[in-house]
């Protein structure tokens, strides 16, 4: 008021996080000074500097779902009429770790039948599409899925959220003996945080 009695009030004060921005600890300061609206002699500013620090969390979280919306890759049927089965993996992935990170795929064991028969590597193939943020080795073309970790997926480096597809294909040879085969994919993520 204009008598300039002594008064309190509250502020607050709130963070508005951008998507992308990394976990971790920000730190900055705020500074209020307080002076009399008309100067007066021998009177100096009171000033007061605080310390402000938030924490934002990093988070982590990865989805994998089929084309049919399910964790199990059916890749469909092969016949005389259709020479190769396929089946997609949708990856959805939330983050702000702040760094790099990658994905890595692995087929634990061959294709193998009930009865025992076993169904050539190279038959097997993958294709990567999709990655607004990252880097999808071999994009758009086919490559072999084998029993040695591979990487599908290499993220930027503050590590974003990002989205892509991994089709996979089987197109057996034509002596191929009939039945079900099945094989586990698979998926590691790794990162420096």
């Amino acid at each position: 008021n204009n008598a300039g009695d002594s008064d309190e009030f509250l502020l607050v004060y709130n963070v508005r996080i951008p998507e992308n921005l990394p976990g971790g600890i920000y730190h900055t300061q705020i500074t209020f000074s307080a002076e009399p609206a008309t100067p007066e002699p021998g009177m100096s500013p009171s000033i007061v500097t605080l310390d402000v620090r938030v924490e934002i969390r990093p988070t982590f979280r990865i989805e994998v779902q089929s084309d049919k919306s399910s964790k199990a890759l059916d890749l469909g049927r092969v016949s005389k009429d259709n020479a190769a089965a396929t089946g997609t993996l949708n990856f959805k992935i939330e983050s702000n770790i702040g760094t790099t990170y990658r994905v890595t795929q692995q087929m634990t064991s061959s294709f193998m039948s009930q009865e025992g028969e076993m169904l050539d590597e190279e038959v097997f193939q993958v294709v990567s599409a999709g990655g607004q943020h990252g880097s999808l080795p071999g994009s758009g073309s086919p490559v072999e899925v084998s029993q040695a970790p591979q990487t599908v997926y290499n993220s930027d480096p503050t590590g974003q959220s990002d989205t892509f597809q991994l089709q996979y294909i089987v197109k057996p040879g034509s002596t191929q003996k009939a039945g079900i085969y099945r094989t586990n994919l698979a998926f590691k993520v790794e990162s420096l945080s």
